[in-house]
């Protein structure tokens, strides 16, 4: 699996900051820019004897089977306010998709996908299909995890376990 922290842009912050119309940012557009993400460093160079400035670029060539993507990894409170704006701009569509496709050669290239509909304009061998599965959530407040999970069609209720934890144990 690949676990991806979501970049959020410096201009969300800086709106944030000064209380000013936060811009329009799609989780496709997070995602694409978060898979292509350029960081600045500086590296040391024996033969210069120096720190040299380098670019490193995060451009996958594989895709693993799971992609975990951390939404609010640092300063959770943050980010509230553009989900909040994305669920009141677009009540009819939610921020989070249920389905993406990433392309295999340009991970900058990622489509949103409808569930009612599949997308059949590209290949499948040049693309990768993500399903939301489960979403995970943090109540800071109370310090608990809450999770939502999608069983899939295909499991019988023979298949479906709940075991039920004893407090006593």
């Amino acid at each position: 699996s690949l676990v991806l922290d979501l970049e959020y842009p410096n201009e969300l912050f800086k709106a944030i900051a000064t209380d000013k119309e936060l811009p329009y940012i799609s989780f496709v557009d997070l995602l694409a820019n978060t898979m292509t993400l350029a960081v600045k460093n500086r590296l040391w160079c024996d033969q210069l004897k120096d720190y040299t400035p380098v670019v490193l670029v995060r451009n996958p060539k594989k895709f693993p089977e799971s992609l975990l993507i951390n939404c609010a990894h640092e300063n959770r409170g943050a980010y509230m306010p553009l989900w909040r704006q994305q669920v009141a701009e677009n009540p009819d569509e939610a921020f989070l998709p249920t389905r993406v496709k990433i392309n295999r050669n340009d991970s900058n290239k990622i489509i949103r996908l409808d569930l009612a509909r599949e997308d059949s304009s590209v290949s499948d061998d040049e693309w990768v299909v993500y399903e939301l599965d489960a979403v995970i959530s943090h109540i800071h407040t109370s310090d608990h995890l809450v999770a939502h999970i999608r069983i899939p069609e295909s499991y019988t209720e023979s298949q479906i376990v709940i075991n039920s934890v004893d407090s006593n144990e």
